[in-house]
């Protein structure tokens, strides 16, 4: 099996939708805001002030190119606005496709 992403608009239910069918799958669910959240040891919201879009955007490109890296299955749901980056969302189809 090859990961699952999903990919939404914000509040539209990939954190809620994501658990249960990695759940029933049988394997991890992994959040990119939580992933930046845990890796940063700081809110999506402050990094996204402090940084700004460009580098926050930049950062959750390569947090996604690293776990799209890894072909291990598990679902994936992205940020709202991870796929507005046009290198990341070509990196995801393009990585997605190969599996």
């Amino acid at each position: 099996m090859r990961p699952i992403v999903l990919s939404g608009f914000m509040a539209t239910g990939k954190s809620t939708v994501g658990p249960r069918l990695a759940a029933r799958l049988g394997v991890p669910f992994l959040d990119t805001d939580a992933e930046l959240e845990r890796l940063t040891g700081r809110p999506v919201p402050d990094l996204w002030k402090d940084e700004g879009e460009t580098a926050f955007r930049a950062r959750e490109g390569a947090l996604v190119e690293t776990l799209l890296s890894d072909p291990a299955p598990r679902v994936i749901a992205f940020g709202g606005g991870t796929v507005t980056a046009a290198k990341t969302r070509r990196f995801a189809l393009d990585h997605l496709a190969r599996y």
